[in-house]
């Protein structure tokens, strides 16, 4: 299933066709911020204000998971009706997100966080003989330097400078969150 547990669903089934599509561009312009947040909600014949605001959380809530994972609008369509959304509402809301949906994967570009991605390490070995500030040392010390890509396709060298101990430290880091993401996808 492509999209999770959205509570605005149950909202639209009282939602008359004739309304739909108002409501579906008010919440698409409304998450674009095409729209002014203070401006009036559509009035909808037999439906409280509350449940025209619930509708439209529930349509935006749709539009933008459906949006994140770029699914399709004829998918969307089978995803509504599977979840119990009628064959018109799921026509009309799928018409309004295909209209809007590469404006709205552009707004979730621009705001998504993510990490810069890992590429490659390499190290060196230093072996510290003596310091200004001390005869013999006689301890090796690791030079780390870490590739990465950041989310604009830029390269970054990230270099730090560690004993035996802090390397050690750092591999098992490495392996507790190789272990804990197996565990978290195994779940799933």
């Amino acid at each position: 299933s492509a999209l999770p547990h959205i509570e605005g669903l149950q909202a639209l089934a009282k939602v008359p066709a004739s309304s739909m599509g108002a409501l579906a561009e008010r919440a698409i312009s409304g998450a674009l911020n095409t729209i002014d947040a203070s401006a009036e909600l559509p009035a909808v014949q037999g439906l409280s204000a509350g449940m025209v605001k619930g509708a439209i959380s529930g349509i935006t809530s749709v539009v933008m998971e459906a949006a994140r994972a770029d699914t399709p609008s004829d998918d969307l369509k089978m995803e509504l009706q599977a979840r119990g959304v009628s064959s018109e509402h799921a026509c009309l809301l799928a018409e309004s997100y295909a209209a809007r949906k590469s404006s709205l994967r552009i707004l979730l570009a621009r705001t998504q966080f993510s990490l810069p991605q890992l590429v490659g390490v390499t190290w060196r070995l230093d072996y510290v003989v003596k310091s200004k500030h001390l005869d013999r040392i006689h301890r090796p010390l690791y030079m780390l330097r870490f590739l990465t890509v950041q989310s604009d396709a830029s390269e970054e060298a990230i270099e730090c400078t560690c004993t035996e101990e802090d390397l050690g430290e750092i591999y098992n880091r490495l392996r507790q969150a190789t272990h804990q993401v197996a565990l978290t996808l195994n779940t799933l």
